[in-house]
């Protein structure tokens, strides 16, 4: 069963993330971009943006954040075009990555994703179908509770903030990203 509208309003789209209980998948349609989350039992287990760039897939961040090599990638790339499946699967089958370390990473990346969404907000078309199935390799998917994720969203969200604050927020969140990356964790984007 499919369901389709629109988000004019920040607060509505957090309001529908937190209600979602069933499984499906969300289409998110903006002006410059498409993005698909995945839900099993109002759980968040994948999520996709396009466009992407080259260097927001998923073994590219992997390299950036050196937890992989530049050539276990590449043997893994290799091996995914002859046997087409989830570059983090292959990964992890191959002992490059634990799926602990997999799960966490890409579970970093979706709420990153989505705290982007929130922030830069814009109106959305949506779709959401519950006939989708979820992307393959399930048991290597983070499952993200949103009802946390959008409590955390409403204070910061409400927290009205003076230039200085809005200069000093800036500069940690530049610093954050700069620690995920030094601590080998990439907060970005999406699967390969």
């Amino acid at each position: 069963m499919a369901s389709k509208g629109y988000f004019k309003q920040r607060e509505e789209f957090i309001e529908y993330l937190v209600s979602l209980r069933t499984s499906g998948k969300l289409l998110l349609l903006g002006e410059e971009f498409s993005m698909e989350l995945w839900f099993e039992e109002g759980l968040l287990c994948a999520l996709d943006i396009e466009p992407k760039a080259i260097d927001e897939r998923l073994g590219a961040l992997l390299v950036k954040a050196e937890v992989i090599s530049p050539s276990a990638l590449i043997e893994v790339v290799e091996l995914q075009e002859r046997q087409a499946q989830p570059l983090g699967v292959l990964l992890c089958a191959r002992n490059h990555l634990t799926q602990d370390a997999l799960r966490a990473f890409l579970r970093k990346q979706y709420l990153s994703q989505l705290e982007l969404l929130v922030t830069d907000f814009q109106p959305l078309e949506y779709l959401f179908d519950e006939d989708q199935a979820i992307v393959a390799a399930e048991p290597l998917m983070p499952q993200i509770s949103l009802k946390d994720f959008a409590q955390h969203t409403q204070v910061w969200l409400e927290t009205p903030l003076s230039p200085a604050q809005k200069a000093s927020t800036l500069k940690q969140r530049q610093d954050l990203d700069a620690f995920l990356a030094a601590s080998k964790v990439c907060p970005t984007t999406t699967k390969r």
